[in-house]
């Protein structure tokens, strides 16, 4: 097991150096921010496990159940899967490696005003999914009462009529119209104010209330600070180092939080070490059950099982079930959607190692053209930054989630993504 911890090291030295060197030359994209949360899930994340945790007493209360690390084939097969999927992230994006990337080139069409329409309609059904989705409970109160019910799944098993719920996920995009009018401020007006302000009291219900809100709060004031970042071409500034302290101090109290739904109940006894395996350990893990359990590949299925409940009625689906699902069933013993399996566990769920290699190298290469259009898009107009900010830090998403339910059927991306599309052309030589 000492081997498997130096080699864990030696990968994770290099995979850093590449990483500061990236960033000082680049500075932040989204490529070099997806590789620093890979790199705590699938290196930080190994090495404290294998040094604090054990499979029958451990250090920290860990919220699932643990794989067998004392079995070395698994240990091994684990570390082999982690580093084909850095090298293959890497080669897909490309850097310095002998891929051709096509060139893109950005021309305006149209006026403006094609995005301020754009914008107010998703500022109305964001209005609307929050109407319906409160409407559904009977009230707010009774929808904050379920939120933990409806994002575990329990809520579908225990109530007959769950239609409404399908209206989530248009609340996220009032996070859309507030950062343009908050990154525009030339439109000092009472619909800026108003559009502002009422976008401001959903996304702040929303994050804090009704979802999952721990890593929507820390990205939406990384989104902030991002905008500043990338504008003046800094690695970091006194605000990121601020906000990154702050939430070393204060996260085990939010998970409490967000684990009883209840500022009454705040637990101050959760570790940071504790808190740490859960929220970032479970990549790792579910990788390795990935590796040693028993099933039928999944063949990339979640991006058909994705669709439904999303673009389609759930009601719809085929029945095909979710990685997370499974992964969720040898985590926690409960045939629920709690837990996802992460990147490079979506890879051998769905493929084996071949998925891994696939799913890595696909990543990369996407991420790579994410970065090349929408650089060239803010050096034409620095008032879209937000957008890029926004893709930056839901790139977190795919890596940590290995859904393409959770990112690439998300309507926030989608909308943040084509929003540009409105008054730029994006040409392919």
């Amino acid at each position: 097991m000492n081997t498997i911890i130096f080699l864990y090291t030696i990968l994770g030295i290099i995979i850093l150096s590449y990483l500061i060197q990236t960033i000082k030359r680049c500075g932040w994209s989204i490529f070099s921010y997806a590789s620093l949360y890979l790199f705590i899930f699938f290196i930080v994340a190994p090495l404290f496990s294998l040094f604090f945790l054990n499979n029958n007493q451990t250090v920290y209360k860990v919220v699932y159940f643990l794989p067998d690390q004392e079995n070395l084939e698994l240990v091994a097969l684990t570390l082999l899967s982690i580093c084909l999927g850095f090298l293959f992230y890497f080669i897909g994006y490309g850097n310095r490696v002998n891929i051709k990337i096509k060139e893109v080139s950005v021309k305006k069409i149209g006026h403006i005003k094609v995005i301020h329409v754009s914008i107010g309609f998703i500022f109305l059904l964001s209005l609307f999914g929050f109407f319906m989705y409160v409407n559904g409970f009977g009230s707010l109160d009774k929808a904050i009462a379920n939120a933990n019910l409806v994002r575990s799944g329990f809520y579908k098993d225990i109530n007959k009529d769950t239609s409404h719920t399908f209206f989530f996920r248009f609340i996220f995009l009032a996070l859309i119209p507030f950062l343009f009018f908050y990154f525009n401020k030339k439109y000092n007006n009472f619909i800026r104010f108003s559009v502002l302000i009422t976008s401001l009291i959903i996304v702040f219900i929303l994050y804090v209330f009704l979802s999952p809100g721990r890593q929507s709060i820390i990205d939406f004031f990384l989104i902030l600070i991002l905008v500043s970042i990338i504008k003046k071409n800094q690695i970091l500034n006194y605000k990121i180092i601020i906000l990154g302290s702050s939430i070393i101090l204060i996260l085990p109290i939010i998970e409490s939080y967000f684990s009883s739904r209840s500022f009454d109940t705040l637990s101050y006894d959760v570790s940071i070490g504790q808190t740490f395996i859960n929220e970032f350990g479970f990549p790792y893990f579910s990788l390795m059950y990935s590796i040693q359990e028993n099933y039928d590949y999944f063949l990339f299925s979640d991006f058909i099982s994705g669709i439904f409940g999303k673009f389609l009625p759930s009601s719809w689906s085929p029945g095909i079930k979710g990685s997370n699902y499974l992964n969720s069933y040898y985590m926690l013993g409960r045939d629920v959607k709690s837990i996802p399996p992460g990147l490079f566990a979506q890879g051998f769920y769905s493929l084996g190692l071949l998925g891994v290699i696939l799913i890595s190298y696909v990543t990369g290469r996407f991420f790579k053209y994410l970065d090349v259009i929408y650089r060239q898009i803010i050096s034409l107009d620095s008032k879209l930054t937000f957008i890029y900010a926004f893709l930056i830090t839901s790139s977190m998403i795919w890596i940590r989630t290995g859904l393409p339910a959770n990112y690439f059927y998300n309507l926030t991306f989608l909308f943040m993504f084509l929003l540009p599309f409105f008054s730029y052309r994006i040409k392919f030589q």
